[in-house]
């Protein structure tokens, strides 16, 4: 489970990696206190690709 646990600051690429190296769709993304904030999808990663944002950008834009 800690592998699909990410926080809000990790870069768009980052989250990406983690995704192609668990096979998961969905990671956990967490403050520093490992309070839950939301998720992170491939789906919501390849919608904001898509609209031209940059993947060096952290997730905090685009987690649910």
């Amino acid at each position: 489970m800690k592998n699909i646990i990410i926080q809000p600051n990790y870069k768009i690429s980052d989250a990406m990696k983690v995704l192609k190296k668990t096979g998961i769709r969905c990671l956990i993304v967490v403050n520093k206190y490992n309070i839950l904030l939301g998720t992170l999808t491939d789906g919501d990663i390849r919608k904001y690709v898509i609209r031209g944002i940059n993947i060096k950008n952290s997730i905090e834009a685009i987690y649910n």
